[in-house]
């Protein structure tokens, strides 16, 4: 595939599970929006061809404190050409491959304590190489009282989007915004739509004759991932902190998918936006 796009389809049923891609939290039905099942597209967090793995990190439902023997979690996972249009898909790990089973016991037949993991690896085939450079950054336990610092940090995130500042948000965005463009194989017409899409977003402005209202701040769980060098923070019904909505009632909305991390030269009180 010239440029390839890959996706993963997820099920699952009595657990609780967070999906990691090369260590980075893509999707978490624990602390996150609750979702059995789902479509997911890896690209953003693939940093170029090779080896990529996949962590299923897997707990008891919400609110249990031990398996459930009936856990299960059903994954299938495959590529599409967008050079040739997403004509045909490419089966990489086939439809209805199950977590094996024993993960959850030991050798005698006892349930594990929770959680366990399951991983699963692929090769990927994408024609570019991104630096990670998150992986180069500061643990951010070890930065003092860090929880109050990446809240502290959020909080001034929202502000701008509250001033609706989009032009400085995008700064603070901008190799979040660059690293994308590479993983989609963005064209530079691409590239100016997702700016104008992320402008009218922030000022609120029509998007497709709606208008998207920012949600008032409301911050919950510190999540720390990505070898311990990746952080952020959700509201705490599970939604990013950037979170827009058409309604007040309404359950969905768009999200701005906000993760930071600090590198060696930045003290305690700064972070960059991954």
């Amino acid at each position: 595939m010239k440029k390839p796009f890959y996706h993963l389809d997820y099920t699952s049923g009595e657990c609780s599970f967070k999906i990691f891609l090369n260590e980075i939290l893509v999707i978490d039905n624990l602390d996150g929006v609750k979702s059995l099942a789902g479509n997911f597209l890896l690209n953003s967090y693939i940093y170029g061809a090779g080896k990529q793995n996949i962590r299923f990190e897997v707990y008891p439902k919400k609110g249990q404190s031990e398996f459930n023997e009936n856990c299960f979690i059903e994954i299938y996972l495959y590529g599409a050409d967008q050079s040739k249009g997403f004509e045909d898909k490419i089966d990489i790990i086939p439809r209805q491959t199950k977590m094996p089973s024993n993960l959850l016991k030991n050798d005698s037949g006892v349930l594990l304590p929770p959680p366990v993991s399951w991983n699963v690896q692929f090769d990927a085939d994408n024609p570019y190489s991104i630096d990670k450079n998150w992986s180069k950054g500061r643990k951010i336990a070890s930065i003092p009282e860090y929880d109050k610092k990446v809240i502290a940090t959020f909080t001034e995130i929202y502000q701008l989007a509250k001033e609706r500042n989009a032009v400085q948000l995008y700064e603070l965005m901008k190799e979040s915004f660059n690293r994308t463009n590479i993983a989609l194989f963005e064209t530079e017409k691409g590239k100016s739509d997702t700016v104008k899409l992320f402008e009218q977003l922030i000022k609120h402005q029509p998007i497709g004759g709606n208008v998207y209202q920012l949600q008032d701040l409301d911050l919950g769980k510190v999540r720390v991932y990505g070898d311990g060098r990746v952080a952020d923070v959700l509201r705490p019904d599970g939604n990013t902190i950037l979170f827009f909505k058409k309604d007040k009632d309404e359950q969905t909305g768009v999200s701005i998918d906000i993760k930071l991390y600090s590198d060696e030269r930045m003290n305690d009180n700064q972070f960059k936006i991954l």
